[in-house]
């Protein structure tokens, strides 16, 4: 189930060849077959264009595709790139989605709208067919760690190679599903607020004779924050704190070198977690949980 756009052109001009080099230029995207797809390693967001085949029902130029029963941000994502290519070359837009835009321009607010109202309905006959209940995090906290993924190439390249800024994951739980980031040897960072950190050792994992083997301790925020909580706060979203130093402090190197190892249960893919807020709206899935 996916939300399709079509978006139509005013001129016989617009060809394949401006199609595939609009694309080509534009960061996260590749090229197959006509296809342009969007694929941001950061955030998990994904979604493609494409241009329509001789004989469509539907005259148009192009179509942009993305899917359903997805979290909020990847529309919000989409929409500057629906955004510039729709400016680019000045097309109108066929919406025959529910409480979508309909026909003429491009309407950012009737974009979201439609496809809002589309999630919804998708989500509802997911639900109605049996598909189990998905991984759930609050809206708030869900957008929060996808603003921090979206800036997190500018926001490294500002601090420069001194200091690592970790990618946002999600994890697991029986509730929710968490936030998680990856701090490795106790190096220089910018630490999110999050769920849970893993504390990635080489340098600091116990030594089993006479030799270290890398392992994870994983730590709830509420063990890390103690030890951070001295370091200069930025308002994020998230909140995050600079840990900025030129060796590890003592209390740093003694939170990497003696918590326990764990086993992490793996990373969940972002496209598979719902907000709680539209969860709660579906019955059969607020009944399963």
């Amino acid at each position: 189930m996916s939300y399709d756009l079509f978006l139509r052109s005013a001129t016989s001009e617009n060809s394949a060849a401006e199609f595939d080099r609009y694309f080509t230029r534009r960061p996260n995207f590749s090229m197959k077959n006509g296809q342009a797809w969007y694929q941001n390693e950061d955030t998990g967001v994904y979604f493609s264009f494409e241009l329509a085949a001789a004989g469509d029902e539907t005259p148009s130029w192009a179509q942009f595709n993305v899917n359903y029963a997805r979290p909020r941000f990847f529309i919000f994502e989409a929409l500057s790139q629906v955004q510039s290519f729709v400016s680019t070359f000045g097309l109108t837009v066929h919406d025959p989605q529910i409480d979508g835009m309909g026909d003429g321009r491009f309407d950012p607010d009737g974009f979201i709208r439609g496809w809002e109202a589309g999630n919804e309905a998708a989500c509802l006959a997911l639900a109605g067919s049996g598909h189990p209940r998905p991984l759930t995090m609050p809206a708030e906290l869900l957008n929060a760690a996808w603003q921090w993924n979206l800036g997190r190439q500018e926001l490294q390249a500002r601090m420069g190679e001194a200091v690592f800024v970790p990618q946002i994951m999600f994890v697991p739980s029986p509730v929710r599903a968490l936030s998680a980031v990856v701090w490795s040897d106790a190096i220089p960072v910018l630490l999110p607020t999050v769920d849970v950190v893993f504390l990635y050792r080489d340098a600091y994992a116990p030594r089993r004779f006479f030799r270290r083997k890398p392992d994870i301790a994983i730590l709830k925020w509420d063990a890390v924050e103690p030890i951070v909580q001295g370091y200069p706060v930025e308002p994020g979203p998230p909140p995050y704190r600079r840990l900025e130093y030129l060796s590890p402090p003592t209390p740093i190197a003694t939170l990497f070198g003696e918590a326990a190892a764990s086993v992490p249960d793996g990373v969940v893919a972002v496209d598979s977690i719902l907000e709680s807020e539209l969860v709660a709206r579906i019955p059969k899935w607020t009944a399963a949980g």
